[in-house]
């Protein structure tokens, strides 16, 4: 459930990020391929990051909420 919470909010993120990359599309078409490749591996590298933070946050409120029911 948590995973499609999170699949729900990327996919409105993605929507409400496009108008920015469609406006500047001018840009974007002035730069480089190296450029172009290196935003690429940027965006992923923070996608991978923005995954990992959200696996530790669910993992962190699962272990917190185990805790207090013990206590």
């Amino acid at each position: 459930m948590k995973i499609m919470v999170f699949l729900v909010r990327l996919a409105v993120t993605l929507i409400v990020a496009s108008p920015v990359v469609y406006w500047s599309w001018g840009t974007v078409r002035a730069t480089t391929t190296e450029d172009i490749i290196v935003s690429g591996l940027i965006i992923a590298a923070y996608g991978v990051m923005f995954t990992l933070l959200f696996c530790f946050v669910s993992a962190l409120t699962k272990l917190l909420q185990h805790d207090n029911k013990s206590s």
